[in-house]
């Protein structure tokens, strides 16, 4: 793998894991002010959730792209 691939590949990693990075610091925060002091866990689960909707979109996308037209004539 080239160096700029292993930086393409990086670069479509990153936006995930600060998402969900981000989704489990505001569950943790959250957590933090209720008695007694518990994880939330559903700003992880929307996080997830929105993730795989990207995906899943994503891969639609190609589907669609790749698909062969076929014209009648």
């Amino acid at each position: 793998m080239s160096d700029g691939e292993l930086g393409y590949r990086l670069g479509y990693a990153a936006f995930p894991i600060v998402f969900v990075a981000i989704a489990v610091f505001i569950g943790w925060r959250m957590g933090r002010k209720r008695e007694p002091k518990k994880f939330v866990l559903w700003p992880v689960a929307v996080a997830g959730f929105l993730l795989a909707l990207g995906a899943l979109g994503t891969q639609l996308r190609k589907q669609v792209e790749a698909a062969p037209t076929s014209e009648a004539r």
